[in-house]
Formats: C-alpha cells, structure tokens, sequence
C-alpha cells in the first residue's frame, strides 16, 4: 500500500528547510573587505612613498566600499614598518607600501627580524620610476657610449654619488660598474639634495638616481642625462637612448613602488585588491598625478609582480655579493 505524506507534514519539512538554508546563508562570510584597510607607510610622511600611498588610498576606499586608511610607520630605514606589517593577522586589512628599497634592505641585511620574500607577498605593483645617468656638466660626454670611453680612459678616477651606502643609486651604480667593466668610486652622500649641490659643484661626475632629482638643472645644462636605466625611453625626455639600447642588454633600475601584504592573505582578498589597483591605475587622475612626480603607473598581473618582485630582490643580492657591500 503506498505511503503519503500528509500536507502539514510537507509543510513542516519546507518550513525546517527554509530555516536550515537561512541559517547557512547567515553563516556564509561576507565578502572582502568588510572592515577599515590600512596601508603602512613605512616612511615619514611626504615624499613619493607618502603622497602614492594617500592617493590610492582614496581611489581604493570608493572602489572597496571601505575606509582606506594611511599609516606612517617610519624608523630603521622601512625596517619597523614593514616589521608591524609582516606581524599582523594575513586577512587583507594591513598592507605595507613596498619599494625598491624594500628588496635592497632583503639583500644587504641578513639580519632582518623576517624574511622578506617568506613573510610578504607582493599583491599589485602600482608605480614606477627608472633611474637616469646623469652627469655634471664638466663630464665630456654626451650618451652612454661616449661615457663609457671616457671612463675606459680614466679607470678609477670618475666619480658616482648615491644618497647612501646601500641605497638605490649606490645599488644601481655597482651593477652599472658590474654591467659595463668599468672602475667608478662611490661617493655617498646623506640623502640625493647634497648630492645634486656637489655635481652642480662640480665635485662628483654622475648619479643614477630618478630623473626628478635632476629635472630642475636640465635646462640650462647644468646637468644631463646620458641614459634611461630601463627597457623602453621615458616618455618624459623621449631623446634619451636606454642603457639597453645602448650596450647593456635587459640593464633595469627602477625605484618602484607595489602593495604588499602578510603572507598567506586570502586568495579572494588579493583578488580583489588587484583588480581594484588595476581600476585605480587606469584612472585619468591618477596618471596625471603620477606624472606631476615624473612618475608612470606599474602595470603588472598578480603573478607577474611576485615574479618581478623576486627577481628584484635576487638582482639586488648579487651585486651586494659581488660589490661586497655592507652597512654595517
């Protein structure tokens, strides 16, 4: 004999299904973000670092639908906060501004209190600047190739500024001296402004350093730019031929400028932040307000800045090894 079912005990199992599926909806997480994002500066405030940060920090927040808040977290050359980053909870609400000086503290500091390439991982790349050669006015040359010559014929006398041992320029410069075979001696310097009034001096021969530093001496040729240290010509001063153009196949360095974040962040969460990033660089203002700093905006997938960003670091690691660099 067949067995139905009453309608009220129908009712009754739709009824405790309907709860059953409300109650898993309720327990479902939301999706990221659902709280404030920081992002670490781990800088004082002003400079490039600062005002990149701030500005995509307001392009995020109306892209997220959540605060986006900047923190200045300076101290230990980036080494605090970028310590503070690395020590909170990998869930996508602290991000650290990462730079290139990030990869060159990963190569000359083996005492780190983390490890930079197990402790971070590099989430969207956001923006880029490459070093130029730039030379004093007395320096008789013109390009790279007529530079090169004049060192080969002055080995040990022409000189390169940095804004410090271990800095960006002085890294640059050591692989300039790696690339090409030629002998230059490092002048440093407490900072790029110091550098700049002794080449204006007369004092120090070139700097690689961002075409910033020097736009303001350009004109009047008290300064000039011999080479671009990346792949394609600026668009800022199109005239000038790259190294790699210009007998040093692949030469980059860049002081760029990325989102990084605690390891093992969410997948969903990294995602979401750089396809956001991505939306943010392609913002009319953005680019324009980059430019305003003689900057471009980093376009790269998720894969490919983690990539970019070990290979940097590695790059980096090398000339340290083999330039015999310390700071200590």
């Amino acid at each position: 004999m067949r067995q139905t079912m009453s309608r009220r005990h129908l009712g009754s199992l739709a009824a405790a299904g309907g709860a059953l599926l409300s109650a898993s909806a309720r327990a479902q997480p939301r999706a990221y973000p659902t709280q404030t994002v920081r992002i670490v500066v781990p800088f004082e405030t002003g400079g490039p670092t600062d005002a990149i940060a701030r500005l995509v920090a307001v392009k995020l927040a109306g892209l997220l639908g959540q605060s986006v808040i900047v923190e200045n977290r300076s101290g230990a050359n980036s080494v605090i906060g970028t310590t503070h980053v690395v020590r909170s909870p990998p869930d996508g609400y602290t991000l650290l501004i990462g730079t290139n000086g990030t990869s060159g503290s990963a190569a000359l500091n083996p005492n780190l209190p983390y490890d930079t390439l197990r402790d971070l991982s590099a989430v969207a790349s956001l923006a880029v600047t490459p070093y130029f050669l730039i030379a004093a006015s007395h320096v008789p040359a013109t390009n790279f190739p007529e530079f090169l010559a004049y060192c080969r014929a002055n080995p040990g006398r022409v000189t390169y500024a940095s804004s410090g041992i271990g800095s960006g320029p002085h890294l640059a410069g050591e692989l300039l001296k790696m690339r090409a075979g030629i002998d230059m001696v490092h002048v440093p310097y407490r900072g790029t402004a110091p550098a700049i009034t002794d080449m204006l001096a007369g004092r120090v021969d070139v700097y690689l350093t961002s075409l910033s530093a020097a736009l303001p001496h350009l004109p009047g040729g008290q300064l000039k730019t011999l080479a671009v240290a990346s792949l394609a010509r600026s668009p800022f001063v199109p005239g000038v031929a790259t190294l790699d153009e210009s007998g040093l196949p692949g030469f980059t360095a860049e002081s760029w400028f990325g989102l990084l974040a605690p390891a093992q962040i969410p997948p969903e969460a990294e995602a979401v932040l750089s396809r956001a990033v991505a939306t943010v660089l392609d913002d009319p203002e953005v680019q324009q307000r980059f430019r305003d700093i003689v900057h471009l905006p980093l376009r790269m997938s998720s894969a490919e800045f983690k990539a970019f960003f070990r290979r940097d670091i590695e790059q980096w690691r090398e000339v340290v090894r083999v330039a015999r660099i310390s700071t200590n």
